[in-house]
């Protein structure tokens, strides 16, 4: 009995630490959908109108829900995923 509570709290354990490492991780922009989910992440209603994409950055032209216009620029990292840098809406 003691022995399957063990074993019952730890699985537990290892379930609880699993989910929270899982919902930390960082979000990098390798895909137009997660591109999309980091610039929404402070500001809702930013869409992507247009990607273009260099060798040293992706340049994305975005638009806001009131209709501003702006860019959002991804440099790749030391891993090779995309980190969000800067963006300016007007």
């Amino acid at each position: 009995m003691r022995k399957n509570l063990k074993l019952i709290i730890t699985l537990i354990i290892v379930i609880v630490l699993g989910s929270l490492i899982y919902i930390n991780r960082p979000i990098y922009g390798n895909t137009p959908e997660n591109r999309v989910k980091i610039l929404n992440q402070n500001k809702k209603g930013i869409s992507v109108i247009s990607e273009t994409k260099t060798d040293d950055f992706i340049l994305c032209e975005i638009k806001d829900q009131n209709n501003n216009y702006g860019f959002a620029v991804f440099v790749p990292s030391e891993k090779g995923n995309y980190e969000f840098q800067t963006k300016i809406l007007r």
